[in-house]
């Protein structure tokens, strides 16, 4: 019932790259604590890389009204947005990224692949 606890089985799974276990830990954490910014942010890249937007976006996107200038998870909500079509709010989060971070190759791509 301890988060923390929960949060140190991630460790090896993550090394294990053994996806599916470390979902099914993730959520058990997010029971005990769903606003957890990291395994939110985490399980926002579970299903990103598994290439289910859907899902990723529920997780990025709660991630995003915690934390709306986080970089990271502004970036991967951007790409995600895009994945989903959702062209507007994909350029709004690379524009942030932007502020946040100038240079950003990531969010300059995505912006011109937005034009």
């Amino acid at each position: 019932m301890a988060v923390e606890a929960l949060i140190g089985l991630c460790y090896p799974l993550e090394a294990e790259k053994n996806s599916e276990e470390l979902e099914k830990v993730y959520k058990q954490i997010l029971t005990l604590d769903m606003m957890n910014s990291k395994v939110n942010y985490a399980l926002g890249n579970i299903f990103y890389y598994r290439k289910d937007f859907t899902q990723a976006e529920i997780y990025f996107d709660k991630v995003q009204q915690m934390y709306p200038f986080d970089y990271y998870s502004t970036l991967m909500c951007g790409w995600t947005k895009y994945f989903l079509g959702k062209k507007n709010e994909a350029k709004r989060l690379f524009n942030i990224v932007l502020i946040i971070s100038p240079a950003d190759q990531s969010a300059k791509d995505g912006l011109n692949l937005l034009k």
